[in-house]
């Protein structure tokens, strides 16, 4: 009868064991990685869901805009344009299948500078500086989200 006596009191006394937090706190870099995606979401005209969708579907953060830049420049879906990539197509190649026009070999970098530099009204250079020093393409944008300096464009890029 001990035993048992023992187990119920301690149950009553020990506080319960913390379970597992189904909302987990947001960090920094989560609140970051969302201020990114609403601001491609905004810039590609696309809805907050459509570009969770692409993250989603296993496409690294940074590749999002070349999804939606292809997307945007060519008759393919973003869902096109990610099967083609998951087919373990390069971007250069997607590119060419779809048309779209590219100035260089890293079409990452060239639909992240170009998002940026239109989104935020901000200078190549200025990014190009950013990135030099290792930011990211997450944290360039949190950058300008959080200084306001420069003004957004209004005109829809082509």
């Amino acid at each position: 009868m001990r035993p048992l006596l023992l187990i119920a009191v301690s149950a009553i006394l020990l506080p319960a064991q913390p379970s597992q937090d189904p909302m987990p706190r947001k960090t920094a870099k989560a609140d970051a990685s969302v201020d990114y995606w609403d601001s491609l979401s905004d810039y590609f005209r696309n809805s907050s869901r459509a570009v969770m969708a692409i993250r989603d579907k296993g496409i690294p953060d940074d590749e999002i805009a070349a999804i939606l830049y292809i997307a945007r420049n060519s008759s393919a879906s973003p869902n096109q344009v990610i099967e083609a990539r998951k087919a373990s197509k390069s971007w250069s190649d997607i590119a060419r299948q779809y048309k779209v026009k590219t100035s260089g070999d890293d079409l990452v970098t060239e639909a992240n500078m170009n998002f940026l530099t239109s989104y935020h009204g901000r200078t190549p250079e200025e990014i190009k500086a950013l990135r030099a020093k290792g930011t990211s393409w997450i944290d360039i944008n949190q950058e300008f989200r959080r200084s306001g300096a420069a003004t957004k464009r209004t005109t829809t890029p082509k």
